[in-house]
């Protein structure tokens, strides 16, 4: 059987860590380690850990972003296999059990499942779902990664702590995208097993684009972010499969064309343009074309509309 070892990084997240920590326990395939790592908070979360005494390992550090916490739980850990779960989210009873049942029958490396929203019954998903049979590993993981019907969480991953060794964990020069980058750095390493059941409770309502509403500074950082990471699987991607490359030329430029709009917010216009026309090349869709378009030609229009959107 395989022997698991938990990690839950957490900030300020006193008022529900104790919920995901209660799910874990509940594991029909007991953890054979549980850690929390506490990036900084300020509230009574190490006083909630604490109370589960020596069933959770407390590990606290200065504030470093979620990247530095995952990495610090995951190395510090004593098994061969790791599963995070963030501290504001939820497992159901049979998440390990179901994953380590596939992962032992077919010998992959890495697994993830569905999730859903807390209070929903429908996996989250940005289109109706598929209607063909059910995959239980993917060979070409992009075939999952680029479903629009599907998102992939690391609260879901149960992953062979050798393959995070090899790729060196989280890149901690982000603080948000650092699990997309994870993910897409797996896909050029190996297959994935995947549970087609819900087994992961959100908190949040997730979505692929979720920052797209916010305010500047949180959304600046989320669009760099994912503008390298899907850059850099662009260009590193060399396999024959057109709707594979087709997708991230079409998610390279809706990002560029948000960061575009973004830019025009900032009144830094010349930067502006060079995104957009960035954008028009890699895009194909109408939003994209008309946010590109609008940077191009009236940059301060559009940057003072979207300014007065915020207020």
């Amino acid at each position: 059987m395989l022997s698991v070892s938990v990690v839950i990084p957490t900030y300020n997240r006193a008022r529900c860590i104790a919920h995901a920590l209660e799910s874990v326990l509940a594991q029909t395939h007991a953890a054979q380690e549980i850690l929390v790592v506490d990036d900084g908070s300020r509230d009574e979360t190490e006083e909630v850990v604490r109370r589960y005494g020596d069933r959770v390992r407390y590990i606290r550090q200065d504030n470093a972003g979620p990247s530095a916490a995952r990495n610090r739980g995951w190395r510090l850990a004593s098994h061969d296999w790791i599963a995070f779960l963030d501290s504001d989210d939820r497992w159901q009873p049979t998440k390990l059990q179901r994953q380590v049942e596939l992962l032992q029958r077919t010998g992959a490396q890495v697994c993830f499942a569905d999730i859903q929203t807390m209070g929903t019954e429908e996996p989250v998903a940005s289109a109706p779902r598929p209607t063909q049979a059910s995959k239980e590993v993917f060979t070409e993981p992009w075939e999952l990664i680029l479903q629009p019907a599907r998102v992939l969480y690391v609260q879901s991953m149960l992953i062979r702590r050798e393959l995070l060794q090899r790729l060196g964990g989280f890149d901690e020069r982000l603080r948000v995208g650092e699990d997309t980058k994870l993910i897409y750095d797996l896909a050029f390493e190996t297959p994935f097993a995947y549970v087609d059941e819900p087994l992961v409770l959100l908190e949040r309502s997730p979505s692929r684009h979720g920052l797209v509403d916010d305010r500047p500074g949180a959304r600046a950082e989320f669009l760099d972010s994912h503008i390298r990471t899907i850059s850099q699987a662009y260009f590193r991607y060399t396999g024959s499969d057109a709707a594979v490359k087709g997708r991230l030329r079409y998610m390279l430029g809706h990002f560029l064309s948000l960061h575009a709009v973004m830019l025009c917010c900032s009144k830094r216009y010349p930067a502006a343009r060079a995104a957009a026309w960035d954008a028009l090349r890699f895009g194909g869709a109408f939003g994209i074309y008309q946010r590109s378009l609008l940077a191009l030609l009236m940059p301060g229009v559009l940057g003072k509309l979207r300014r007065a959107s915020w207020r």
